[in-house]
């Protein structure tokens, strides 16, 4: 018999779906140039976001902030990392540069968890305060990034991206222990490409009728020992955005089996776009990243945003062109290739 907790993980209609679809605009609001890192709805239809540097609950019909919270200074980080045992863990660079960054986050009950790019910690803040309660260290492997929590709460789903690609960690949700980690692999990915199979780098991550959607973060890191991480490998998640190679960063949505860490098929967004040009800002004028998913507990619409976006866009799903298949992806979606880190010198 399959348990609840199996049920609550597995894809609901994965087989019907085709490999690649869009979004079509249903409705469009003013938003914040920031740096959108994550993007939760809490139960009550409250918008979360986080910026890299803060934490914020944000109106949605005006994008102003409700309340936000500014933590990270040297001192604080510093503080924080004694307070759970992490102060053999030094700031990187002359302490004045942010140490890390929020990156994703998700809800469970009254508290609002958010990853940390690379001091793997998990910190925990109240919803209706947006006060830090408490920090967790956990065993990343690498790069932190997006987080969700499954339908029953008995899992907490972690995207890391790695030397080797991405991978997929559930994870305890009380102890914050790893329980699982998967790569993330789309098989039907072109196997005489750049990027291979394996997917880097996936970001946000949001649950959707049993599937993990999660953006590819073409503004990712690129190479493991970029921030003096001990003992990284000779090995680097190039990123093309960085170089010369492309100038845009990614639109496109891996729609990924949390059981398995396979990718079931692609959202190309890159009609929202067309639709609602968002103005070419930061980073030295190339096209932003599209990053944050969440979707609207009373309407059920997805909503979507992006680095320096001045749009939170909500969207319903359309089928995308049939002609089209993996080679499409791997042409239109600027994942990040592996490569041995004597060719990024």
């Amino acid at each position: 018999m399959t348990s609840a907790v199996t049920r609550s993980l597995e894809p609901s209609n994965a087989a019907a779906d085709p490999y690649i679809s869009t979004f079509e605009i249903v409705s469009s609001f003013p938003h914040a140039e920031i740096v959108v890192e994550g993007l939760k709805f809490s139960a009550d239809g409250r918008l979360f976001e986080s910026n890299y540097d803060s934490i914020r609950e944000a109106d949605v019909e005006s994008g102003r902030s409700v309340r936000e919270n500014r933590m990270w200074t040297a001192h604080d980080v510093e503080w924080q990392l004694g307070r759970v045992g992490l102060s053999q863990y030094s700031l990187h660079g002359d302490g004045n540069a942010l140490p890390a960054g929020l990156i994703g986050m998700t809800i469970m009950g009254d508290r609002l968890l958010v990853t940390t790019y690379r001091e793997n910690l998990i910190l925990i803040y109240n919803t209706s305060t947006l006060k830090r309660i408490d920090a967790f260290p956990v065993a990343l492997g690498g790069f932190g990034y997006g987080i969700e929590s499954s339908s029953d709460g008995e899992t907490l789903f972690m995207s890391v991206a790695g030397p080797s690609g991405s991978e997929l960690l559930h994870l305890d949700p009380i102890s914050f222990l790893v329980r699982r980690r998967l790569p993330i692999i789309d098989p039907r990915l072109p196997t005489n490409s750049s990027i291979g199979q394996r997917v880097s780098v996936v970001s946000e991550l949001e649950l959707v009728d049993g599937e993990l959607w999660g953006n590819i973060d073409s503004w990712g890191p690129q190479n493991m020992s970029e921030f003096g991480i001990e003992g990284a490998p000779s090995v680097s998640v190039l990123n093309p955005h960085r170089g010369e190679q492309r100038e845009e960063g990614s639109m496109c949505i891996a729609r990924i089996d949390p059981m398995s860490g396979h990718v079931l098929g692609w959202i190309d967004a890159r009609s929202l776009m067309d639709s609602v040009p968002e103005r070419p800002v930061g980073n030295g004028g190339k096209q932003p990243n599209m990053n944050g998913i969440a979707r609207h507990p009373i309407s059920g619409l997805i909503h979507v945003a992006g680095k320096f976006w001045h749009h939170l866009h909500a969207v319903r799903l359309a089928a995308g062109d049939p002609r089209l298949g993996p080679e499409h992806i791997a042409a239109v979606c600027n994942l990040a290739e592996v490569v041995p880190l004597e060719h990024t010198k």
